[in-house]
């Protein structure tokens, strides 16, 4: 799986709006953290991370479309802001 998140170049997040209805954002910036935590940046995203801090369930869908594989994660995100370890790696 960390292959995958590795060599993909784009991955997508699904969140859900105020709503209800959903919201699928693509991230161009996912990588796995250590083996049970994913991260992504937030580049121009402020209806994905208002979403997330209302909701933080999310989907995330990443794919390697030469190897025709990919992965779906569902999860509860975290936001995490500077000085935060994880904030820092991906930094």
């Amino acid at each position: 799986m960390r292959d995958i998140i590795a060599s993909a170049k784009l991955a997508f997040v699904a969140t859900v709006c105020e709503d209800g209805s959903p919201n699928l954002s693509p991230k161009g910036s996912l990588r796995a953290y250590d083996d049970d935590h994913l991260v992504f940046m937030d580049i121009a995203s402020p209806t994905t991370v208002a979403n997330l801090r209302r909701t933080p369930q999310l989907e995330v869908n990443v794919i390697d479309f030469i190897l025709r594989r990919g992965y779906r994660f569902k999860g509860v995100a975290e936001i995490r802001s500077a000085g935060d370890p994880a904030y820092e790696w991906f930094r």
